[in-house]
């Protein structure tokens, strides 16, 4: 099923349910009709918990949402995620998107452009899309309880100079990163136990701030199936900062990778590792 929306601003808030008969051969795609994501805006004033996103997936399964603007309006400053997940979200495409929220340098998941802290997925593909200022955490997706494969994200634009991070993700199995252009202040890809075979590969991330650039905590596979975090350029603007840093994982190859750290401060390290066990540098 294809759903082509014609053009213009559309002021509403999505709430989207399962679909009977949906399938890996019966896919839900919504998209605009001229294939442009200037010409399709969704955008919402979010304002309390209970109604935080403007497009919320809500158990559906098999959806392709493709070339679609979405935006968090409105004057409030405590709940402004763009796009939340509840309940079991399978085979999930994201596709050349655009994101944007409210203009915050925030730890909060109230900010997040895109939100999975009550959501279990699989599948989940995110590629194309541009994260734009005014976002806190662009992507944070935290299953609580569920490790499940299928995780990937590549050729993604987030620009978020001022705003805190790039992609946050825990307790997702083999998750893939790969050729992700970002600009935050504080953290550019955030990993948290993800166990397995996980890729970090040819991400471009410039820290407009400090801290760190790519950060693996208690991620572990094996010695058969290593992971891999290769082929990175990561900058940062000021010190200290960490280009690379893991912590409590294990059995990851580090390899080809660039840092550039500046300053003479003794607390910043283009790559810094403890707790890590059997690892590859």
């Amino acid at each position: 099923m294809v759903l082509n929306v014609r053009s213009g601003v559309y002021q509403e808030q999505v709430d989207l349910l399962p679909v009977a008969g949906s399938s890996t051969t019966n896919t839900i795609t919504i998209q605009p009709e001229t294939g442009s994501a200037t010409d399709v805006r969704l955008e919402f004033p979010t304002s309390n918990t209970g109604s935080n996103f403007v497009m919320r997936l809500n158990g559906i399964d098999f959806l392709r949402l493709r070339r679609l603007t979405l935006a968090s309006s409105g004057l409030d400053a405590s709940y402004r995620s763009v796009m939340a997940m509840r309940g079991c979200v399978e085979n999930l495409l994201l596709q050349e998107n655009v994101l944007s929220g409210y203009a915050v340098n925030s730890g909060s998941l109230s900010y997040a452009l895109v939100v999975a802290d009550d959501a279990m997925t699989t599948n989940l593909q995110v590629t194309g899309n541009t994260f734009g200022t005014g976002d806190m955490l662009s992507i944070s997706i935290v299953p609580a309880t569920h490790c499940l494969p299928g995780r990937g994200s590549g050729g993604n634009i987030v620009n978020n100079p001022t705003g805190y991070s790039g992609f946050s993700l825990t307790y997702h199995a083999a998750p893939q990163l790969d050729s992700n252009t970002i600009s935050c202040t504080s953290y550019g890809l955030d990993i948290n136990n993800c166990p397995d075979t996980l890729r970090v590969r040819k991400n471009k991330i410039a820290l407009t701030g400090s801290y760190y650039g790519i950060q693996l905590q208690s991620c572990s596979s094996n010695q058969f199936y290593p992971g891999l975090v290769a082929n990175n350029f990561v900058t940062a603007a000021t010190a200290p900062g960490y280009g690379i840093y893991l912590t409590s994982s294990s059995y990851q190859n580090v390899i080809h990778n660039s840092v550039a750290i500046p300053g003479s401060s003794t607390s910043g390290y283009a790559f810094y590792v403890t707790g890590d066990q059997r690892s590859t540098l």
